[in-house]
């Protein structure tokens, strides 16, 4: 997938959490309150800036020099060992980073290219029924935004 479409499954990412969490602030007045109560946005930040760093970051194989796309930073195990030691350690922010990690490798294993599963430098596996930058991954990004969408309408009724 592309960076835009990472990018706007993370904003989709830390929407459902919130929603989850607290449906109330997925509203005009529940933003504006969140921005205004420091405790509030506290709370929040987390959620959004892990969801959306952990969704860009497995792509950052490509400005490193010499490592391979969708190898090391693709691979599911460190995003996984990561959850579980953040929750453990309770450190929010790595733990929604690793989810939008993991969400990323999940959207990329639906390309043609896949991802790769038992070791990082392995054979690549996925689903393969989209291609990068094709009309398929243009249905995705729309699926996406009906998503947000949907879930902004259902907290705010």
């Amino acid at each position: 997938m592309t960076k835009a479409n990472h990018t706007l499954s993370g904003i989709l990412l830390a929407e459902g959490i919130i929603a989850f969490i607290s449906p109330g602030l997925l509203t005009i007045a529940g933003i504006s309150c969140a921005l205004q109560d420091s405790a509030m946005l506290a709370a929040v930040s987390p959620i959004v800036v892990g969801s959306m760093m952990g969704a860009v970051f497995p792509d950052i194989d490509l400005r490193i020099p010499g490592l391979e796309h969708r190898t090391l930073t693709h691979w599911f195990m460190p995003y996984a060992a990561g959850i579980l030691l953040a929750y453990l350690l309770e450190y929010p922010w790595a733990l929604f980073f690793c989810i939008g990690a993991l969400v990323h490798i999940l959207l990329d294993s639906l390309s043609l290219m896949g991802v790769p599963i038992w070791t990082p430098f392995g054979k690549r596996k996925g689903f393969r029924i989209m291609r990068v930058g094709n009309f398929s991954e243009v249905i995705a990004a729309l699926l996406m935004v009906v998503c947000m969408y949907g879930i902004w309408a259902i907290t705010t009724i």
